[in-house]
């Protein structure tokens, strides 16, 4: 099959619902093939599952990409370079920045205490989102505005160069991280929950506020410092965490008549993982109790 009807494949994909899950990946296929973005990074995690990710795969095979397995793939959620050519794996959140065409790769995005913008990437038709990255500054900064511009003035470029009806356009919003720290719960990256726990207690008891007679705050705060430092509890701790993010982000939900029953739902969980930690602690102290009563009676045979 020639290479324009591999790229036929696509494009007839592109106008079938069925497909609409992974027309972002279709999109930044046809934007690595020709040109206008160096790399796509193919996250797993975003599928929650493989049978999509192994389909993009094979399509990206099909049209003559390359796929470089990413060094930096958190367990169960393996992610991929597609590229064309030779690709020189990058180590560094600059490198990382570098090859997806971040403006300014490297510099620290995650300091909360200054302004930074979320630049999303979109396909006007479909709705799909293409890329999401941070910058520095202010959303009035000239720079920014002319380097989203001229992004998707090349991605357009693509679409015109080969016929399609698709137009990108980009938004420019002020970030806070929430959106970051709600997809790295979703990926389980328990590394990162922990290093920034004090920015998701903040989300918390910010959402918190606005809603009179909650019983989430201190079961909340009294939660994390009981499961921080246990791996095992952390993890079960985890679902209910997004659940929780969800919950109160959720300006809708926060509003409908159900929510009481959400936070009632939550409180009841909560009382749940405390028991659960108490059970654990006491297995644990009472099989120590056992291995000290064990390790006596050794030590007195013994003499």
């Amino acid at each position: 099959m020639s290479s324009r009807k591999k790229i036929d494949l696509i494009i007839n994909m592109l106008k079938d619902d069925q497909y609409i899950r992974i027309y972002g990946s279709l999109f930044n296929l046809l934007l690595v093939k020709y040109g206008a973005r160096k790399a796509y990074l193919l996250e797993s995690a975003e599928f929650h599952g493989t049978e999509y990710t192994k389909y993009i795969l094979n399509i990206s095979s099909n049209i003559g990409l390359c796929k470089t397995d990413d060094i930096l793939t958190i367990e169960d959620y393996p992610r991929y370079w597609i590229h064309k050519g030779k690709l020189e794996i990058p180590k560094t959140d600059e490198e990382i920045g570098e090859l997806l065409g971040m403006k300014n790769p490297g510099r620290s995005y995650f300091d909360y205490t200054k302004k930074r913008l979320s630049l999303d990437i979109i396909e006007e038709k479909t709705g799909s989102s293409i890329t999401t990255e941070l910058l520095s500054g202010d959303i009035k900064d000239e720079d920014n505005k002319i380097f989203a511009k001229n992004k998707v003035d090349s991605f357009n470029k693509v679409m015109k160069s080969l016929n399609l009806p698709y137009t990108f356009v980009y938004i420019l919003q002020q970030d806070d991280g929430s959106e970051k720290r709600l997809q790295e719960l979703e990926r389980r990256n328990i590394n990162y929950i922990r290093k920034n726990i004090n920015n998701y207690i903040n989300d918390i008891n910010n959402c918190i506020v606005k809603h009179d007679d909650n019983p989430i705050e201190d079961l909340f705060k009294r939660s994390i410092s009981i499961y921080k430092n246990n791996s095992l509890l952390f993890n079960k701790f985890v679902p209910l965490f997004i659940y929780i993010y969800k919950v109160f982000n959720d300006e809708v939900a926060s509003e409908s008549q159900d929510f009481k029953t959400k936070i009632q739902d939550i409180h009841n969980k909560f009382i749940d993982l405390i028991e659960l930690n108490l059970t654990s602690r006491k297995a644990s102290r009472k099989t120590s109790r056992k291995a000290s009563r064990k390790a006596s009676r050794k030590t007195t045979r013994k003499v």
